[in-house]
């Protein structure tokens, strides 16, 4: 594919130095419920109001900096949910597999639903599953699977590693400090519309999608030619 700048300049090269920043997400926080046994109930965070911009980074001769920190945005509550955030191993509640498995079933519901992710705690990334993944594995009409993952969740996520038994979750993905191509080319190696970021430190940052990386390579063209 070729784009402005010249006879057979190149889209994706063009811009393949600019770097993916996150802005914070609206954050419906559920407090964790009384169980029936002796652990509270967990319940997942659910995230939505998702918002990316794409960060250049320095040209030839100009000072690298650290990218600048994520743009705080309204907390949007009652919108459409962009992904739901699962704590691994948590301290003082456990998920119930019933539940954990409707509140995904009734977010697969909408096509704004891209992921269940997996964290450990202070928000450190471990694995992401795509939402039709997420559909099979939290199946709540099969109990014997379903209680394993929630299982694993709750005691032993090193177990989630064994793709023969939890097939589709994915444990890498793309920094803020990765560009736009190189999102895209991840997007298109997992067949996904968008994909879950991380900051250096593997802590979650937010998620991307396939649009919102192509309009902001499109505005940076646009202002290359100007």
């Amino acid at each position: 594919m070729t784009g402005p700048g010249g006879v057979g300049a190149d889209f994706s090269s063009s811009l393949s130095q600019d770097a993916i920043e996150i802005a914070q997400l609206g954050e419906d926080v559920v407090e964790a419920t009384p169980g029936l046994g002796d652990e509270p109930v967990c319940a997942p965070l659910a995230f939505t109001n998702p918002s990316a911009q794409l960060v250049p980074t320095p040209s030839a001769g100009e000072s690298e900096e650290e990218p600048a920190e994520p743009t705080a945005l309204p907390d949007v509550r009652g919108g459409p949910v962009l992904f739901m955030q699962v704590e691994l191993s948590p301290r003082d509640c456990e998920y119930d597999p019933y539940e954990l498995a409707i509140d995904i079933y009734r977010q697969s519901t909408s096509d704004e639903f891209k992921f269940v992710v997996l964290v450990y705690e202070n928000d450190i990334f471990e694995a992401y599953v795509p939402s039709l993944v997420a559909i099979e594995l939290f199946d709540y009409r099969n109990e014997d699977k379903l209680r394993a993952i929630v299982d694993a969740i709750n005691r032993t996520p090193d177990d989630l590693r064994n793709s023969e038994e939890f097939p589709g979750i994915v444990f890498d993905t793309i920094s803020v400090q990765d560009t736009n191509l190189e999102a895209l080319q991840e997007m298109d190696r997992r067949d996904l519309d968008a994909l879950v970021v991380i900051d250096p430190k593997s802590r979650l940052k937010g998620v991307v999608s396939r649009e919102q990386v192509l309009g902001s390579m499109m505005l940076e063209l646009a202002s290359r030619d100007e």
